[in-house]
């Protein structure tokens, strides 16, 4: 039997259930590989129908100088906290939909000074692109 995504129970987002499908591909082919990205600082519940998001260092101690921003309004309420460009952890309440590439911006230290877009309007799409030679989908940083 091979897994992947939600039902592996590991952090069930797009990016890690495209890894996860990719390595239960090769293993399907009879190659051995194993799933080590256990990268999970995140956290999602739900209560009485306010659904938020919580991942990485979302309350930094004011010696860690990071820059806190917030966004809200009726339904939604978007935290982030980025030190020297890098995101350092965000807290999403209301619609989570779309947000998993946080994970990835969290994890991997990507820049996020260079791009010339609003924090909160950052998606999936800004970081991740098809290789020209091979068509696969990789993310771009």
């Amino acid at each position: 039997i091979y897994a992947a995504g939600d039902v592996t129970g590991i952090a069930g987002i797009w990016p890690n259930a495209m890894k996860q499908g990719r390595i239960a591909a090769i293993n399907m082919l009879g190659e051995k590989l194993i799933y080590d990205d256990r990268y999970a600082l995140k956290n999602t519940v739900n209560f009485f129908g306010l659904t938020t998001l919580s991942l990485g260092n979302v309350n930094p101690k004011p010696e860690e100088n990071c820059e806190i921003l917030m966004r809200e309004d009726r339904y939604n309420y978007q935290k982030v906290v980025i030190k020297n460009g890098i995101v350092q952890g965000v807290i999403i309440q209301g619609n989570i939909a779309g947000t998993g590439f946080w994970q990835y911006l969290i994890k991997n230290k990507i820049d996020v000074s260079g791009i010339n877009k609003d924090v909160f309007s950052l998606s999936y799409a800004d970081f991740y692109d098809q290789d020209q030679n091979t068509g696969e989908y990789r993310y771009a940083v």
